[in-house]
């Protein structure tokens, strides 16, 4: 063998040793747990090629769950970085839990608000930011903004919750199931843009839902994509509906 085939066989050795200790280092298992005080109420595993998902959190009198908070960090309202927070039966990514490992595992806790306290907008709307799907983009989104402020301040909205309505891009241009992971690990939105049929089918967004809706367009052949309602907040209910009718959806989508 010539010194030079010999010089890279030996360089290739101790490469692809460890390249095969690089792989096992990444394929290690992280353990978590889910704790509430002193009850644990789900352990187990993640790793590169497997994610967990979060348990539905217990229901308490008088109290309504917000989030789970990741780490050993005390949780403060509008000051806990949303990447710590994970909402109701969400996914656990091992790419998110190895940079909260203390002690050999990850811990994860339920937070709860009275009612009054709870914390979420006036109003929550959310569209699926996968344009070429869902026919909505930022501009779409822009052009329809006065027509929603106006209606709800015609249903007695003051200025003051008008400046707390929220619309928010959600599934960062990926597919369905990145729409569904995003709008519930945000755990907020009332009402759901530019979905398709499959909003809450569990091969598709698998979104929890009041229910849903396909707008058709003026000539009544033409189907546009779906709108969803996610909870029966009053706002939410009374803008789901607008959407439905003539008004409401061609304040949307321009037909």
């Amino acid at each position: 063998m010539k010194k030079s085939a010999i010089f890279a066989f030996a360089l290739l050795v101790p490469m692809t040793l460890g390249g095969c200790r690089l792989v096992k280092s990444f394929e290690r298992d992280i353990t978590y747990e889910v704790v509430d005080g002193e009850e644990v109420w789900q352990t187990g595993t993640v790793n590169i090629f497997n994610n967990a998902l979060l348990p539905t959190a217990h229901q308490k009198d008088g109290l309504m769950f917000y989030r789970y908070h990741i780490g050993s960090s005390d949780f403060q309202l509008k000051v806990t970085p949303k990447e710590e927070l994970y909402a109701n039966a969400g996914l656990l990514r091992y790419k998110e839990a190895k940079n909260y490992v203390e002690n050999g595992k990850v811990t994860l806790r339920p937070i709860y608000f009275t009612p009054e306290e709870f914390p979420r907008p006036y109003l929550s709307i959310g569209w699926y930011d996968r344009s070429r799907t869902s026919k909505v983009d930022q501009d779409k989104i822009d052009a329809w903004k006065p027509g929603l402020d106006a209606f709800l301040t015609k249903n007695g909205a003051t200025p003051e919750q008008l400046a707390d309505v929220t619309i928010n891009p959600y599934g960062n241009g990926g597919q369905v199931r990145d729409l569904g992971d995003a709008v519930r690990k945000d755990g907020l939105v009332d009402v759901l843009l530019g979905v398709g049929n499959n909003v809450d089918s569990a091969s598709g967004a698998n979104i929890p839902i009041v229910e849903k809706y396909q707008i058709f367009l003026q000539d009544g052949t033409t189907a546009w994509r779906y709108i969803a309602l996610l909870n029966e907040r009053p706002q939410a209910r009374a803008v789901y509906d607008w959407v439905k009718t003539f008004e409401g959806h061609r304040a949307l989508t321009g037909e």
